[in-house]
């Protein structure tokens, strides 16, 4: 009988220790989901940027009366 508890005590130790390392590897992809986000906004705001100055430079251009030629278009890409 107490080898059953001694095994019944054994496991629940062994199951502790396996809930406190998911609950670590969680906290690390949670951390690094977050780290992931905000990388991505900083992005996401970079071309957003990006894309407002070169709309502000074709619009100056136009005003010029410069356009894109065929030897180098003025070609924009939007995501």
């Amino acid at each position: 009988m107490l080898w059953q508890v001694d095994k019944a005590n054994n496991r629940v130790k062994q199951l502790k220790r396996q809930l406190e390392e998911s609950e670590e590897e969680l906290s690390r992809m949670n951390a690094s989901k977050r780290k992931l986000q905000r990388d991505l906004e900083e992005q996401t705001e970079a071309f957003e940027t990006a894309q407002r100055d070169a709309e502000q430079l074709r619009g100056k251009l136009r005003s010029a009366g410069v356009a894109g030629s065929s030897r180098y278009p003025i070609v924009f890409h939007s995501l």
